[in-house]
């Protein structure tokens, strides 16, 4: 009977830890901080975040547009160049012909979680 009550008790655990560490793209978001204005290009300061406190976002590498076409990997507007690393947080510069309409984002996202590095892409406008 005790043999019985411990393996239901372990198995119990296993399924807590295994249902609190799910990560998925809805686990992450995107925080833009205040405007800076700057003479010749007005910036938005980016930070990609994780909601799940199991995911520790290490690098993201963003994709986006301004005028409401779905970014893909050749977009032109990115983050990061061919010689640098990415980073999870950035400064987006934006064009001076926007005034209002929605950015779309497309970014790969780096992340750890129960010590192991994993990489998903998440889509957020």
């Amino acid at each position: 009977m005790k043999k019985t009550i411990r393996m239901i008790f372990g198995l119990a655990v296993v399924l807590v830890l295994v249902a609190g560490c799910s990560v998925s793209s809805s686990s992450f978001d995107i925080e833009l901080g205040e405007m800076k204005y700057f003479s010749g290009a007005d910036k938005v300061h980016v930070e990609v975040v994780s909601s799940n406190s199991n995911a520790n976002v290490r690098d993201a590498k963003c994709w986006w547009t301004f005028d409401g076409t779905e970014p893909t990997e050749n977009s032109a507007n990115k983050n990061f160049s061919d010689f640098e690393e990415s980073d999870d947080e950035f400064d987006m510069v934006i064009p001076s012909d926007f005034y209002e309409g929605n950015i779309k984002f497309l970014c790969k996202i780096k992340y750890n979680a129960m010590g192991k590095t994993k990489t998903l892409t998440k889509e957020i406008t």
